[in-house]
């Protein structure tokens, strides 16, 4: 089974994303970032080529989820949305049939025309028909539930199905926004729920469940919704997702690319680690863990760019001294100024800069083939096999079984989950 792999846009991750798109199908835009962003995302989808969706999130306008009222990009959604000031959180019952029907048109309007609209100007003459930017599909309005008996299932069931009306192509995603859901879903109100979606595909969102640290209990409980949905012959693409979520083998996952920002010790700020996936733990972990884990186990495991980002460590670390001191150099009162370096220094701190850039994007690129290789093809038993003998040979190296724990902790965790299914292990 080849699992299809969205990856979502940040605009520091542009280049990786335009030299490395053979390993993944495309690009998943969240609309805030499509407002803050447009000419530039413009430009690098026409650039990309790719299948692109743009998710509405109007999850922000939930009564639980909606914090930041004066957010700017928020303030132009809920203007596009045709929502009024008062309108900034919404509840089950403003779902009028008009307003429903309005709301979907105008979400699923700015989804068809808003990269259409950015390319005008001088660039729409040098473009056909065929090259304006529209998305693969369209997401209609959603808003995550708690559980299957929640008002907002039923409004969102409606808000799909208004959205059929516009477009065949709708790509339907379910938020579930309490984990606890997990633990005891009501079989008959999901077959229900899943029944009345009108689309081959969906997506599946859990907020807040972080599957490096979450309980075997919940895992299970995900893992059996996963499973549950996939009966009714639904392609699901689990939206924001963790590394983990190959293991219920989706139709597809959808992420972003692991590698942080670097923010400096001193006058530079606080600290902020890049972090590096490794496969064969299957997580991602900063630079000073990683390079532990590559240094021990990276050839034992056979991975094969374990010297390559070992380097590339090295050299990241070796610059982040020297970056660190410039920045000491030109701090004020208000902030690093680059003013206040010598000639020389600023020579010096932009060349360090762009070699740090594309050291980054080493790590980001590493990231992308890893996941690429772990997505074709994929077969959960073997996958199982493989982390059961990951697992047994971190606990046989290492003496402290509090470290082994803390590499292998969330395979073990995952495995005892999927365990749990009588049909697969």
């Amino acid at each position: 089974m080849v699992v299809m792999n969205l990856i979502k846009f940040n605009d520091k991750d542009k280049r990786v994303l335009l030299q490395g798109k053979e390993f993944y199908y495309g690009i998943l835009i969240e609309a805030p970032t499509a407002i803050v962003e447009s000419k530039i995302l413009s430009t690098f989808l026409n650039n990309v080529n790719k299948p692109f969706v743009l998710d509405p999130s109007t999850y922000y306008f939930h009564p639980e989820l909606n914090t930041n009222e004066d957010r700017p990009s928020l303030v132009q959604l809920r203007e596009k949305y045709g929502l009024s000031e008062e309108e900034f959180v919404l509840y089950p019952e403003d779902f009028t049939e008009e307003f429903a029907k309005n709301f979907t048109k105008n979400v699923l309007n700015f989804q068809a025309n808003h990269f259409a609209s950015a390319q005008k100007g001088t660039l729409l003459k040098y473009i056909t028909r065929d090259q304006i930017l529209k998305p693969a599909w369209y997401i209609p309005p959603y808003f995550p539930i708690e559980n299957f008996n929640d008002p907002w299932v039923e409004v969102n069931i409606k808000l799909m199905e208004y959205a059929t009306d516009f477009f065949d192509n709708i790509f339907p995603i379910i938020g579930i926004l309490e984990k606890d859901t997990l633990l005891d879903f009501d079989e008959k109100l999901l077959r229900d729920f899943i029944k009345r979606i009108p689309s081959k595909m969906l997506g599946l969102w859990i907020a807040e469940f972080d599957k490096k640290s979450i309980s075997e209990e919940y895992l299970r409980g995900y893992y059996q919704l996963v499973e549950e949905i996939k009966q009714y012959k639904k392609g699901i693409i689990l939206m924001y997702a963790n590394f983990f979520d190959i293991m219920p083998q989706p139709y597809g996952i959808a992420h972003g690319i692991c590698g942080g920002d670097l923010k400096y010790v001193g006058s530079g700020g606080g600290k902020e680690y890049v972090k590096m996936y490794i496969p064969f733990l299957r997580r991602e972990f900063t630079l000073e863990k990683a390079t532990a884990i590559l240094a021990r186990y990276g050839d034992s495991f056979g991975y094969s760019a374990t010297k390559e980002m070992l380097d590339t460590i090295r050299t990241l670390n070796h610059l982040d001294k020297k970056y660190s001191t410039l920045k000491e150099k030109g701090k004020t009162p208000k902030g690093f100024r680059i003013s206040q370096l010598s000639e020389k220094e600023k020579e010096e701190y932009k060349e360090i800069e762009d070699k740090i850039r594309h050291l980054k994007d080493t790590i980001k690129m590493e990231f992308l083939k890893e996941r690429n290789h772990e997505l074709r093809e994929l077969d959960v038993t073997s996958e199982i096999n493989n982390i059961k003998r990951t697992i047994e040979a971190v606990y046989k190296r290492e003496t402290s079984t509090r470290v082994a724990k803390y590499y292998v902790g969330h395979l073990e965790r995952w495995i005892a989950a999927i365990q749990e299914d009588n049909n697969l292990v």
